[in-house]
């Protein structure tokens, strides 16, 4: 059943981005409201919750790409 909801977008290539995106803010903000019980000792080093910091990384990459656009701008206005 939740399978062509994930699949739905991709038909449009940004808005498979931007679906993405939401998806996994939802899962964040659902993450974030459980009552966890989170060992130190994990063998992740994360507490168990080491997948989450795997997959920001996609989104680091993400947002640089976008500031170096936005600083593109930026420098053309002041210099021009």
């Amino acid at each position: 059943m939740a399978r062509p909801l994930l699949r739905a977008p991709a038909a449009v290539p940004p808005l498979a981005l931007v679906w993405r995106i939401f998806l996994w803010f939802r899962f964040l903000s659902a993450v974030s409201k459980l009552n966890l019980q989170l060992f130190p000792t994990h063998p992740d080093q994360a507490g168990g919750l080491g997948f989450i910091g795997e997959a920001q990384r996609f989104f680091g990459i993400l947002f640089f790409a976008y500031s170096c656009g936005i600083t593109g701008v930026v420098a053309d206005e002041v210099i021009y």
